[in-house]
């Protein structure tokens, strides 16, 4: 981590025209990539009661919360589940924990080529791209963790564990680029906005586990810990798949008066976003 953010000191910067390493053709191609954004976005006053009321943007939190409650599920009690259920030990469980994050590794290369190929060819509207991988990751999430309930095979867990994990990757190009849709201008706010929230499921969801797991090696009270996360993934896809939208919304849309000129008086420019 501090390396990390030692090299993010050095390197990172608040925008592609700020960058010092980038090559002209990298921030030209990121530029004009982004469409409704304005270049001098920093001065935008936050339109906090517009996206605080927004249906999109209501539906992207709830569908992130929905899908980090069953993500942390698997993420914090997946040895539990596999030492307590199935009595498997330390070393063999630690190595058998590994299998879905590799796996998991392999579908996020595979599943990111195919969703810019078919954003690219135009192949379907963003909307129903967006829509398409977030069906993808949580409804096929929840049919893993109805899977789990019918199983009494560690290989047939394991699989489906490494299915959860893997179709999972998919939300990062649906719901989860959906801030840069919405607001490209606010975009930052709006992912710190619902990853905030969202990442109380984080803690939550064990929480809930734990109330309900009063004997770990009991197999029907594991059932019901996935019974609850199949539930939670399938209403948040719904919610999604409802009211979702890649449509920029007009608080996007503001004018940006900038800094007047020191000399003239007179403001530099004014720049409307779309």
């Amino acid at each position: 981590a501090v390396l990390w953010a030692v090299i993010w000191a050095f390197i990172g910067a608040n925008s592609p025209a700020e960058h010092v390493y980038i090559s002209e053709h990298e921030r030209n191609k990121i530029e004009t990539s982004i469409v409704h954004m304005s270049s001098d976005n920093s001065k935008m006053k936050i339109p906090w009661i517009e996206i605080i009321t927004s249906v999109p943007m209501w539906s992207v939190l709830l569908c992130h919360f929905c899908e980090n409650w069953g993500f942390y599920t698997v993420l914090m009690l997946m040895p539990t589940y596999l030492s307590s259920a199935f009595e498997i030990n330390i070393q063999n469980n630690g190595l058998l924990s590994s299998i879905p994050y590799i796996i998991m590794w392999g579908f996020n290369i595979i599943m990111g080529r195919l969703a810019d190929y078919i954003l690219k060819r135009e192949l379907l509207h963003l909307t129903t791209a967006r829509k398409m991988w977030t069906t993808i990751g949580m409804w096929g999430g929840a049919l893993g963790f109805l899977g789990l309930t019918m199983t009494s095979s560690t290989t047939f867990s394991i699989v489906l564990l490494s299915l959860i994990m893997s179709l999972n990757t998919a939300v990062q190009y649906g719901y989860f680029t959906n801030h840069l849709d919405l607001g490209p201008n606010f975009a930052s706010v709006l992912s710190g906005v619902t990853n905030t929230v969202s990442n109380s499921a984080s803690f939550i969801s064990p929480l809930v586990a734990g109330h309900i797991l009063k004997d770990e090696g009991d197999k029907e009270q594991w059932n019901a810990v996935f019974y609850i996360c199949a539930i939670i993934f399938f209403v948040g896809n719904l919610i999604f798949m409802i009211f979702g939208t890649t449509d920029v919304q007009h608080w996007n849309d503001i004018n940006v008066d900038l800094p007047e000129d020191d000399e003239c008086g007179i403001p530099l420019t004014t720049v409307k976003v779309g």
